[in-house]
């Protein structure tokens, strides 16, 4: 895997932990959400099936402004999971 897709995975996986969290999801119930929503990760920039799924959550969870601000984790969670993966000088375990 090339480090661009692990960059992509690392950051699918921060951005569901995250998403989890955000809806005060915790326990077996936070894992099955995490592990759902890497799935839809399609590692594109956009990664349209996950945002459409994280859209569709945070609007039922009555959560106001979500989208622009799981746009912007979204983008920062890129730069962080970069950051990781070259302090850590490891493949992603993700």
């Amino acid at each position: 895997m090339n480090h661009a897709a692990r960059v992509a995975k690392h950051r699918i996986k921060l951005m569901s932990e995250w998403a989890a969290a955000a809806l005060r999801l915790s326990g077996s119930k936070a894992r099955g959400y995490v592990d759902s929503l890497r799935t839809l990760g399609d590692g594109s920039p956009e990664d349209l099936p996950l945002l459409g799924k994280l859209d569709s959550d945070f609007a039922a969870a009555g959560i106001p402004d979500f989208r622009e601000i799981v746009r912007f984790k979204m983008r920062s969670l890129f730069e962080a999971a970069q950051y990781q993966l070259v302090r850590d000088g490891r493949s992603a375990r993700c």
